[in-house]
């Protein structure tokens, strides 16, 4: 299996193709949202959908005491519940729609003390041999973070190191962050118990942190989120470089490339004094190596198509 886990470190790289950034992680709290990521690190570049070990050694990787009741093996199942429940929806480009299971399989091993948690083969590519298009960001950064909520906007804004900038439209704010509409069912409520508290907990990774509401006269209509640019150095920098986009087979049959997460993506656009929302129906790659990009203003349905070329995506 490569790395075991006993040479795996909380300054490890957890690394993943940005697709992973548009799944709803529903239901997790902050200790399993670590013990997720930590799978994740796993993962990384083995070309497996398995892993298995020690569950105290486990633990300690993910940052979580060996104490926690909820985390011991009587409790397991709970969490197990949790991580098979996990759905991920994929709307595909010919407008087909399917949703898998994150999780084929979570078991514990009583007589050895063993985890073992398999993943859909579906999502192995998005764990390895990843060049360009992805979130990286160092495991022990994330499990010091509290809430579920700055956890979120972490791997959210570490996707966007390069630029400095996250657009979040208010709907996929929602769903990426899992707010319980009923529980906040005020702007006010969500700023005091989630934005607030999870930029002041991003503030020690981000510098110059800041929240702007985008709004479309008294209504808040996206999210958006500015910091000091940053620079990778221990891998290769997320931002393109103009080069022909290798693409591949999924395990759907479809033929994807980098550019592929981003479709159905929303991103906003700044029409005079007024921010207008487009959903991208189709992003591709011209013979000059630049991107180009079709999309649908949400309001009106009319479309949109670039008419220059974009040296990156992100």
């Amino acid at each position: 299996m490569g790395k075991s886990i006993d040479n795996l470190k909380r300054y490890d790289l957890v690394k993943y193709d940005n697709k992973i950034n548009t799944f709803y992680f529903r239901n997790l709290n902050a200790k399993e949202s670590d013990l997720l990521f930590s799978i994740l690190l796993c993962l990384k570049d083995k070309n497996l959908d398995y892993v298995e070990f020690p569950r105290i050694d486990f633990l300690n990787l993910a940052g979580i005491e060996k104490g926690n009741k909820q985390f011991r093996p009587k409790h397991l199942n709970g969490i197990f519940d949790k991580f098979t429940n996990l759905k991920i929806s994929a709307e595909l480009s010919s407008g087909d729609f399917k949703m898998f299971p994150l999780f084929k399989l979570c078991a514990y091993f009583a007589k050895k003390d063993i985890i073992y948690f398999q993943i859909n083969e579906y999502f192995i590519y998005l764990l390895n041999d990843l060049k360009s298009n992805f979130t990286q960001f160092q495991l022990r950064d994330f499990i010091t973070l509290k809430s579920k909520y700055a956890k979120t906007l972490f791997r959210l804004l570490s996707q966007f190191k390069a630029t400095g900038v996250l657009y979040l439209d208010i709907e996929s704010f929602y769903n990426l962050f899992d707010v319980d509409k009923e529980k906040y069912n005020r702007f006010t409520n969500i700023d005091q118990f989630i934005l607030n508290p999870a930029l002041k907990e991003c503030l020690q990774f981000f510098k110059n942190l800041k929240l702007e509401k985008i709004k479309e006269k008294r209504k808040i209509i996206a999210l958006k989120w500015s910091f000091t640019p940053q620079k990778e150095e221990d891998e290769i920098q997320q931002k393109d470089v103009l080069k022909p986009l290798e693409k591949r087979i999924n395990h759907l049959g479809e033929e994807v490339s980098d550019l592929t997460p981003f479709i159905n993506r929303h991103f906003l656009y700044k029409n005079g004094d007024k921010f207008e929302i487009y959903k991208i129906t189709k992003i591709y790659q011209e013979d000059d190596n630049k991107i180009y990009l079709e999309g649908i203003n949400q309001d009106t349905n009319k479309g949109f198509k670039s008419k220059s070329g974009f040296s990156s995506i992100e």
